[in-house]
């Protein structure tokens, strides 16, 4: 499977840049490595439920190693500031992301079986208390891979509709990721909230004028296990949401513009609460 030749990186459809990472260290490039991780502080987060273990798979966001990406929800959601991949310690470790990333393209039959031997030897260690998060930084469509694992319970967020709505993977739970970014996006969240679905709403003003905190929905950063909420409205904080770590100037600078973006304020916020459902809203 580690056999990924220079002809090959050269004629991928990948970006230009990437094919020069990969090109001038290629004994890194083919040295083996693992497709999961349980090593982030919002996994182990989720270890303290019940002896639950989670498996992610971060791979290369939007368009940072192909040419059109693996986020096609990304563009009227206006993500690309504010990707996960830009937050915390995830900026500091692209070039795994980028590995794997590279493999699942050029390599996709042995990579989803490299995967699925992965997760198999972690459920024999822990059996139903293994879930696995396939889109750790992507919204790529891993039905093949979940389809593949029947025993094994997956989950994600997504940004792309037909995913959300069209979704028969009895062991796949999914969550409307929302945006603020437009109108459109806006009336994404309002939709999936009308459809009972369960919608995750990103909140960043700490540090800002308008700093807040919602009094509704469920707090989305206990932990990441998702599909032990229920349907329903929740929101996620965001800490370090870009690559210079300045934070609080970032945010400042979004108060100040005034312009709509990703990150919902209390006005956003709480004006997609009233479209909650009443059964919704209970059962938070």
């Amino acid at each position: 499977m580690f056999n990924i030749s220079r002809s090959e990186i050269l004629a991928a459809d990948i970006t230009t840049e990437m094919k020069m990472f990969f090109l001038k260290d290629m004994e890194y490039t083919l040295h083996p490595f693992k497709f999961w991780t349980k090593e982030t502080i919002k996994i182990k987060k989720g270890m303290t439920l019940e002896g639950a273990v989670q498996m992610v798979f971060y791979g290369p966001a939007s368009r940072s190693l192909l040419n059109e990406g693996w986020c096609h929800g990304a563009k009227v959601a206006d993500c690309e500031l504010s990707c996960l991949k830009k937050s915390g310690m995830m900026r500091f470790n692209q070039e795994i992301q980028w590995k794997r990333g590279l493999y699942v393209y050029l390599r996709p039959d042995e990579t989803l079986e490299a995967m699925s031997k992965e997760l198999n030897r972690e459920y024999d260690k822990h059996g139903d208390n293994l879930s696995a998060r396939p889109n750790g930084t992507m919204d790529k469509d891993w039905a093949q891979l979940i389809s593949y694992n029947p025993h094994i319970q997956f989950y994600d967020y997504t940004k792309i509709w037909p995913r959300m709505l069209h979704n028969t993977l009895t062991n796949y739970d999914l969550t409307w990721s929302a945006s603020n970014a437009n109108d459109k996006a806006f009336s994404m969240a309002v939709r999936a909230l009308e459809h009972g679905m369960r919608v995750a709403v990103p909140i960043n003003t700490k540090g800002t004028k308008t700093e807040w905190f919602p009094n509704d929905g469920m707090d989305f950063d206990r932990h990441d296990i998702r599909f032990r909420d229920p349907m329903g409205l929740g929101f996620l904080t965001r800490k370090d949401s870009h690559p210079d770590g300045n934070t609080i100037a970032i945010r400042k600078a979004l108060e100040a513009s005034g312009a709509q973006n990703f990150f919902f304020n209390q006005e956003s916020y709480e004006r997609l609460c009233t479209h909650v459902p009443q059964p919704l809203m209970e059962a938070v």
